[in-house]
Formats: C-alpha cells, structure tokens, sequence
C-alpha cells in the first residue's frame, strides 16, 4: 500500500507541477501610468515599446526584454498613444496638439525625433494607410496627413467625439464613441461607425449600437464592440452589411483572434469571454475565476486571460477546463505574449505605495 501511495503522491506532484507552470520571472518599475505595449521589428531585431502616458515617454526593451533606451523628447507633448509603421512611430500629443514622428528604423541608440508637426487639436490616436496618416482629435476632427510632406490635407468634422480607427487598406472606419448621451439618455447621432475613402470621402454610416468603442478588422469582416448596448456586431467590409449581432456581457473589452478564427472578447463586468468561431458563428462562453477580464491571449490549447480587477493572470485549457491563476500584484492592464512568455503591463502595481506601473516577465512552461 506505501509503494502505491508513493507512486500516487509523485504522479500527483508531476500533474501539479506540469499545470501550475507560470511563474514571474523578472519584474521593475516603468514610470507613471503606463497604457500600451507594442512590439515592433526593423532591420536591427525585434523591440518593445512601452508608452508611459503618465511622464509622456517612451521606454523602449530589447529581445531579450531588457530596458535599453527612454523616449524623453515627447515629455512636455502629453503622448496619448503611438503606433509603428515602416520604420517610423508616430506620437500623438494630447496636450501639444503635436504629432510627433520617431525614426526607428535602426537599433534604439539610433532612434530619433525628425518631424514635429502642429495640428492645432489635441490629438488621440491615428492609423497609417499607405502614406496618409489618419487622426483623430479632442475637438472631434479628423484628420488627413500626408506623411511625405508632413502636411494636413484634409479636415472633416465629426458629429460627436470618436474612440477608434482602423483601417483595411481601402476605407478607414471610425468609431463614434459619443453618439449616446449617458445623462440625458439621448442618441447624439443614430449611427455608431463611418466610413472613408482614403481622400476622406464619407462612404458609408453604420448603425453599430450605443457608444460603440473598440473596432477590429479580419478578413472582410468589420468587428464593432457597442460598449453601452453590449453588443458585438460583425459588419461586411464588402458591402458594409450587418452580418451578425451578438449580445454580451457588460463593460465589453479589447477583441482578440486566434490563429483558429476564434473571436475572443473579455467583458469586464460580468467575469466572463465570449468566444465566437468566425467560420461558423458560433457563440460560447468562458466563465473567468478571476474579476475583471480586459484582455485575452491563445497558445495552442491554452488561452490567458488579465483579470484586472482581481490582479491575476489565468492560464485556461481550452479542451479540460483546467485553469490556473498566477497573482499579479497589480493593475493589468497589456499583455504580449512571445515564446515561452508572456510580457505583462502594471498600470498600478500594488507592492509599491506610490501608484507608480510596472512590467513582470511571465514564465509559461
């Protein structure tokens, strides 16, 4: 009876040690209020830049997740988000109303500003489609960039304040994030998503729910979340018809697909994903041990998901069910997975007593 139960306790430490395989590996501080991770790759590797809105920087990490280089140029420009496209990142200044533009083409030492460019709004984000770059302002405007020339082309005022853009290579899609007065309960306009041509040619209005906040596009889909009306709805990029409308769960979150053509979408205040297969359209739930999904992950079986509120990182396999949680200390708020890790963005980490964020290196395996 002792050899069995010998037998039975090792084979039980194997099962716990190969599921509970997440482990913090590295962890350090990245200023104040930290909100996005990108990765980005040039002719001199791969490198992860991380905005700290906060201090309105940039803290650049090289392959192997190391801290190289601050961004400080943009610090009186109050940077409200960034993208990388072609070689270059683009700033956008909240408080300078500037869009700022990185050479990154090169190793980070290398990495300059080049082009400071006045708008005369407060910038809040923007996407590049071929040499145009599109932007979105406070003053609700929307703006045309010709990036060869670093010149506004073109100016079009928007009904209401908007979220999101994105874009397919052919139209740019806009989010109006405040077409649903939340005091007054009224529609401020009856559409959600419009629609342009690269010259800035209104194309299409789309109906897309109250306060229809963060979009993606794959394939010839067009992907709405209505933040409000707690609604996914799939739009063709076609013909801009509405394919299918899904409802959710509340405080609906950042979309994700997987290499599988599954649709995941974390809705905060119901501790639930919704996944939908966009094959077939069909609708699942996940049900989280955790509180607050905000953003979700896949490798191969498993999926990862960021509870937010709760501050856990949750392991999940998609075919058992079995889940482990690793505590994050924290207020998470990014992740990016690469290899054997997952890199996880600290808005607020709870160790320390100054609200200050930082970034933890998460073992998988």
């Amino acid at each position: 009876m002792s050899k069995i139960f010998l037998l039975l306790f090792i084979s039980f430490l194997i099962l716990t040690c190969s599921l509970f395989s997440m482990q913090i590996v590295e962890k350090f501080p990245v200023g104040l209020m930290p909100t996005k991770m990108e990765k980005i790759e040039n002719s001199s590797g791969i490198f992860y830049v991380i905005l700290i809105k906060g201090d309105s920087q940039l803290m650049v990490l090289n392959e192997s997740y190391k801290p190289v280089i601050f961004i400080d140029e943009i610090s009186n420009d109050g940077v409200n988000d960034f993208i990388y496209k072609n070689g270059k990142i683009y700033c956008f200044g909240f408080f300078s109303g500037r869009l700022i533009i990185i050479d990154a083409s090169s190793y980070p030492s290398s990495w300059t500003v080049t082009d400071k460019i006045s708008t005369g709004s407060k910038l809040l984000t923007g996407v590049v489609c071929d040499k145009k770059l599109a932007v979105l302002t406070y003053d609700k405007k929307f703006l045309l960039i010709d990036t060869s020339s670093k010149r506004i082309t073109k100016t079009i005022n928007l009904p209401v304040e908007a979220l999101t853009i994105v874009t397919d290579g052919k139209y740019f899609y806009i989010s109006l994030y405040y077409n649903y007065e939340i005091k007054t309960e009224k529609m401020m306009c009856d559409y959600g998503v419009l629609i342009y041509d690269t010259d800035g040619k209104l194309v299409k209005n789309l109906e897309a729910g109250k306060r229809p906040s963060y979009m993606i596009i794959d394939n010839e889909y067009l992907i709405v979340v209505s933040y409000l009306s707690q609604e996914i709805k799939i739009f063709s990029t076609k013909n801009f018809s509405l394919i299918h409308n899904f409802k959710i769960g509340e405080y609906p979150n950042f979309p994700f697909i997987d290499n599988y053509d599954n649709l995941y979408l974390p809705s905060t205040g119901n501790a639930a994903v919704h996944m939908i297969n966009l094959n077939d359209f069909s609708f699942s739930n996940i049900y989280v041990n955790g509180r607050g999904p905000i953003k979700v992950l896949r490798k191969d079986k498993y999926i990862y998901i960021l509870n937010i509120i709760s501050g856990t990182l949750e392991k999940r396999n998609l075919i058992n069910g079995d889940t482990e949680e690793l505590d994050i200390d924290g207020y998470g708020i990014d992740m990016i997975m690469e290899n054997e890790y997952i890199l996880v963005l600290l808005q607020e980490d709870w160790t320390t007593l100054y609200g200050s964020g930082a970034l933890q290196i998460i073992s998988l395996d």
